[in-house]
C-alpha cells in the first residue's frame, strides 16, 4: 500500500513527505536511460516515418500527437481524484503549449508550424530532458513517467518531420518568434495573477505557477542566474540570450548545407 500511495504522488505531495531531495540526478544511470530510450523512439518512429507514404505519415503525426494528449489526460484525471491538481499543471509551460502545435500541424502542414516545432519544441523539449526538474521523484512515479514520456513524444515529433525530408529555414522562424513573444507577454500576466490569487488566498500549493519559467528561474536557468548573480527576474534578460544561442545551434548546420549546396549547383552549371 506504501508503494502504490507514493506511486500517486505529486512533487509537492512527494517533497511534503520525503523532503525536497532528489531521488535521481542529472547523468546519473536513471538520466542515461532516458536519454537512451529517447534516441531509440525516435530512431525507430523517424525510420518509419520516413517510409511511409503521406497516409501513413498522417497516422504516425497522430499517433505521437495521441500520446501526448493521453499522457496529458492521465496526469489531469490522477492529479484531479487524488485532490493534489495544481493551476501548475495547467498546460501552459513552452512544451505544454507545443502540443497545440503538434495538432494544429497534424491537422494542417502549415511551414510556420513546422518551423516553430524545430526551433522552439525541440530545442525546449531537448533542454528538458538534458535538465530534468522532476528528479525528486522516483522513475515508476506517475508523474516521473508523464514528465519523461510526454518530452520523448514531443521531441519525436520535429525529428519525424525531418525525417520526412522537412528542411528548416531560418527565414521561416519570425512567424513563430512572434507568437512566441505573444504567448510570453500573456503567460507573464498569467504568472502574475495567479501570484495575487496566492497571496490572496494563501494557498500557495495551489496557485503557484511558473510557466514558461517566467516567474523564477528553475533547472539551467536557476543554474545561470546563481552564476550571474541575478537576483529576483533579472535572470529573464538571459533568456532571449539562451534561445539566440539555441537558434544559431540549431540552424547553422542547414545555412551550410544550403550554401554548399549553392555552390556545388554553380560548379556543375
Amino acid at each position: 500500500m506504501f508503494l502504490l500511495m507514493d506511486f500517486f504522488k505529486t512533487r509537492t505531495t512527494w517533497a511534503e513527505t520525503y523532503g525536497k531531495g532528489n531521488s535521481w540526478n542529472w547523468f546519473g544511470l536513471t538520466h542515461i536511460l532516458i536519454l537512451l530510450t529517447t534516441v531509440a523512439f525516435c530512431f525507430v518512429m523517424s525510420y518509419f516515418y520516413r517510409k511511409a507514404d503521406d497516409k501513413k505519415r498522417n497516422i504516425l503525426r497522430w499517433v505521437v500527437t495521441g500520446l501526448m494528449l493521453a499522457e496529458e489526460v492521465w496526469m489531469f484525471t490522477i492529479s484531479i481524484a487524488t485532490k493534489q491538481f495544481e493551476i501548475g499543471f495547467l498546460p501552459l509551460h513552452l512544451c505544454g503549449i507545443n502540443i497545440f502545435f503538434c495538432i494544429a500541424y497534424s491537422i494542417k502542414q502549415k511551414d510556420w508550424i513546422a518551423e516553430l516545432l524545430y526551433g522552439v519544441a525541440l530545442p525546449g523539449a531537448f533542454m528538458a530532458l538534458i535538465v530534468p526538474t522532476w528528479t525528486a521523484v522516483p522513475a515508476w512515479n506517475f508523474i516521473f513517467i508523464f514528465s519523461t514520456g510526454y518530452h520523448i513524444f514531443l521531441i519525436c515529433y520535429p525529428i519525424m518531420l525531418l525525417a520526412g525530408g522537412y528542411k528548416p529555414n531560418f527565414r521561416k522562424l519570425w512567424k513563430g518568434a512572434v507568437v512566441l513573444v505573444g504567448l510570453c507577454v500573456v503567460i507573464f500576466f498569467i504568472n502574475l495573477f495567479n501570484n495575487h490569487m496566492a497571496d490572496k488566498t494563501g494557498d500557495l500549493v495551489f496557485w503557484n505557477s511558473n510557466f514558461m519559467f517566467l516567474n523564477y528561474p528553475e533547472s539551467l536557468f536557476a543554474t545561470i542566474a546563481n552564476l550571474l548573480g541575478l537576483k529576483g527576474r533579472w535572470y529573464l534578460i538571459t533568456l532571449p540570450i539562451l534561445l539566440g544561442a539555441i537558434w544559431v545551434l540549431f540552424y547553422a548546420p542547414w545555412v551550410i548545407l544550403e550554401k554548399m549546396a549553392a555552390k556545388k549547383a554553380v560548379i556543375n552549371a
